[in-house]
């Protein structure tokens, strides 16, 4: 009767053992997808990619500062960053703007004077010369 306690109690851990392992490879799965829509790789390639940058960090002190001495002039060789970039960006955008305004309506006055040259010259080859309306 004991053996059949026992057995009746183990089918029962694994069945729920089964269950948990089903949701957690469903929560694998979506785990994988946003990965690779965040990433734009695959979960694997993350994972070896993000190892090496691990393994490149040492673990003494000394080493930290001298990896953070690298960086540091990495960053310093970068340059320095504007802070004001995205507003001047706007306001470039709003002179291209007015400029393709302002182009826009030169160029229909430029159409306008070449109708009215044409005009003149018209009227000087016939002779006729009504006044303009």
């Amino acid at each position: 009767m004991a053996a059949e306690t026992k057995a009746g109690q183990a089918r029962e851990q694994r069945a729920a053992a089964g269950a948990r392992l089903e949701a957690a490879r469903a929560r694998l799965t979506e785990i994988a997808v946003a990965l690779r829509e965040a990433a734009r790789m695959e979960p694997e390639a993350l994972g070896r990619m993000l190892a090496d940058d691990a393994v490149a960090v040492p673990s003494d002190p000394g080493g930290v500062e001298t990896h953070l001495a690298a960086l540091e002039r990495d960053r310093d060789a970068i340059g320095p960053v504007n802070l004001r970039a995205e507003e001047e960006v706007a306001e470039y955008e709003g002179r291209l703007q007015t400029l393709r305004s302002e182009r826009a309506d030169l160029s229909g006055a430029i159409t306008r004077l070449r109708d009215g040259i044409e005009t003149l010259n018209a009227r000087a080859a016939t002779g006729c010369w009504r006044p303009l309306r």
